[in-house]
């Protein structure tokens, strides 16, 4: 794992008082790093499709296929045939705030309609999992799998 580059000692202080707790002096792994170089057991893919659009596909294909692989997404892929958990999550118009796009761009989205059904945003989810984890079989499948900032 890469250092985290804080540009001061002072915004990582303001940052770890704003969560209340320690920050990690390292950062998570990047796409390439999970799914193909140092493969995770538990990997959240969120409107994105690694089995249609990653670099060295058959590769690609045999680690999702081993991982637990919780998809996040309002449309079916291809990387829906290797998910274990398919959660729907709202279209670009059903949303509000901000998103970041595949080349880290933040973009500000305005909301033109109330989600349909029961589609959650990501936050959303992860805060539900992240509540219930005691309680549901996916929690315990995500705790047992899933180290912390990996």
């Amino acid at each position: 794992p890469l250092p985290l580059n804080f540009s001061s000692a002072f915004q990582k202080q303001a940052l770890q008082e704003f969560f209340g707790r320690h920050l990690p002096e390292n950062k998570g792994k990047n796409l390439i790093e999970a799914l193909i170089l140092n493969p995770v057991k538990l990997a959240f893919i969120s409107s994105f499709n690694p089995a249609h659009s990653m670099p060295d596909l058959n590769r690609v294909h045999k680690i999702l296929k081993k991982i637990f692989l919780v998809q996040m997404d309002p449309y079916f892929n291809l990387t829906s045939k290797f998910a274990d958990l398919i959660l729907p999550t709202p279209v670009l118009i059903e949303r509000k705030g901000t998103i970041t796009t595949g080349e880290r761009r933040v973009r500000l989205v305005r909301q033109v309609r109330k989600p349909l059904a029961k589609a959650l945003c990501e936050r959303s989810i992860y805060k539900k999992l992240s509540s219930r984890s005691e309680e549901r079989r996916v929690g315990k499948e995500c705790r047992s799998r899933w180290s912390p900032y990996h």
